[in-house]
């Protein structure tokens, strides 16, 4: 069979639809940096599959090239297949050991697979041979904030500043770094700095309100929120943040009027409709939460995000038809979104049919191996079900591992505990959880049961009377779990 190239199908496909003579000769085939332009003009259109044959021709046209890997990798990147991303970045590695670029993309595949320790590793080789990139020492800075290495973050922050003492983007960087060291006088220089350095920009007072609001200073966020709307009111960026302003304060009805007034400055941003529509749904107003997750949706319909916002609504409603038909289309979008596979597991498990739930959860740890929400969704679904507890317990400890102090991982170990019979651990695991979350029920309840057990009658009772308090219904839930209080 011959092959035609995408020119030549191209030229004989025009050919036929204008009457060209047959004997008129079709392009010659391009360079490889022809190929490759073509190919990132392809991708700039969201054409993937005619980037990937571009990007394919550019490695015939030029097979020692470690450019045409580099674009492909991008390209899986964008598309999270980061297997293919981080294979061809390999081959590229392999054909230009020094190329800073190649360990600076890989280092950005390990961060988004969540393999921190690599994307370090990968970003130390990129500056070994880059030392003077100062966007190199920003992305290893974002790696280490990421794992709450904070003081390793601000080395690389303050080489960064000294190497590009103009970027906006860099100072902000180091001010988070400083909010989270408690620092607020080096915090808000560095947030100053920035506004002082672009003034007609919303993003750096956008930046600064979030310091404000992280000191309680919450009057000042809201003027520099205020601020940044005046200064792009096509920015939804404004609105988002004085919404989430408000509803860190409790205040949704403001939040919602904020999200309204962006939509009307953008009426076909379908971010907003979403954020509009969580916040309809932690108000409890359903209705209007699904009609915005729909318009949402039809405005994106490719977005995996917006029917998974959607089939949660569902599930808490629960329609587990609608919700599976949602996260079924959002998998369909994005074969490789591991948060999709986490809730259908959940739904799954909500269901009762536990195989399917862990098979979901499997696949989104094949996505992301440290995938925190997949391994605490294996743990919880076997300590409910009272299954291969070892397992549960192993999951639930490189949750913690991954995120420590987590309510969410501490309520689902300690109920592992309670499983196993280990009474003073599943206490300690749940009073750890109920210091951040005072009034999740779950472990309130846990813990009463724990306590129980111990022979500590008048700790349970008051547990047991919070638990109810907080959730009318908690009694039959861990009742179709087969746990039940004492007489």
């Amino acid at each position: 069979m011959t092959t035609l190239s995408r020119a030549t199908l191209l030229f004989v496909l025009l050919a036929m639809a204008t009457g060209a003579r047959a004997e008129t000769v079709p392009p010659q085939p391009k360079s490889a940096s022809e190929w490759l332009a073509a190919g990132d003009a392809a991708l700039k259109n969201d054409s993937t599959d005619i980037a990937l044959g571009d990007y394919a021709a550019a490695m015939k046209s030029d097979p020692g090239s470690p450019q045409p890997y580099l674009h492909r990798a991008r390209l899986y990147l964008r598309v999270y297949d980061l297997d293919n991303a981080r294979h061809d970045l390999d081959h590229a590695a392999v054909l230009d050991p020094n190329n800073a670029e190649i360990f600076a993309l890989r280092g950005e595949v390990d961060f988004e697979a969540h393999d921190l320790d690599a994307a370090v590793s990968d970003l130390g080789q990129a500056l070994t041979r880059d030392p003077g990139n100062a966007r190199l020492h920003r992305l290893r800075a974002e790696v280490y904030m990421e794992r709450s290495d904070v003081d390793d973050a601000l080395i690389d922050l303050d080489q960064a500043v000294t190497l590009d003492p103009t970027s906006i983007e860099t100072r902000d960087m180091r001010a988070d770094a400083h909010m989270l060291k408690g620092d607020r006088t080096l915090a808000m220089a560095d947030y100053d700095l920035a506004v002082a350095q672009a003034p007609q920009s919303s993003a750096p007072l956008l930046a600064r309100s979030i310091g404000y609001d992280q000191f309680g200073e919450h009057d000042r966020a809201l003027a520099d929120i205020d601020k940044a709307i005046a200064l792009d009111p096509s920015d939804q960026g404004g609105y988002e943040m004085r919404a989430q302003h408000f509803d860190h304060l409790g205040d949704q009805d403001n939040a919602i009027a904020s999200y309204s007034e962006g939509i009307a400055h953008i009426p076909n941003d379908a971010l907003l409709y979403d954020f509009r529509g969580q916040a309809y749904a932690r108000k409890g107003d359903t209705a209007h939460a699904f009609d915005d997750f729909t318009h949402a949706i039809a405005l994106e319909p490719k977005s995996s995000v917006y029917l998974e916002d959607r089939a949660r609504l569902y599930m808490n409603q629960g329609d587990t038809t609608h919700a599976l038909a949602d996260v079924d289309a959002a998998i369909h979008n994005e074969p490789q979104d591991p948060d999709a596979y986490d809730l259908r597991a959940e739904i799954y498990s909500d269901m009762g049919d536990i195989s399917h739930a862990l098979a979901d959860d499997d696949q989104a740890l094949k996505v992301i191996p440290d995938d925190f929400d997949a391994l605490n969704g294996r743990c919880w679904i076997r300590a409910t079900h009272n299954l291969d507890l070892d397992a549960a317990l192993a999951d639930c400890n490189k949750a913690l591992s991954l995120i420590p102090h987590f309510p969410d991982f501490l309520d689902s170990r300690g109920l592992v505990h309670l499983r196993r019979g280990e009474y003073d651990a599943a206490i300690a695991d749940y009073s750890e959880a109920l210091k951040r979350e005072p009034k999740m029920a779950t472990s309130l309840y846990g813990r009463a049961l724990s306590e129980q057990k111990k022979g500590m009658s008048k700790e349970a009772q008051a547990d047991f009377a919070a638990a109810r308090a907080a959730d009318a219904g908690i009694d039959e839930r861990f009742k179709s779990w087969g746990l039940t209080p004492e007489n």
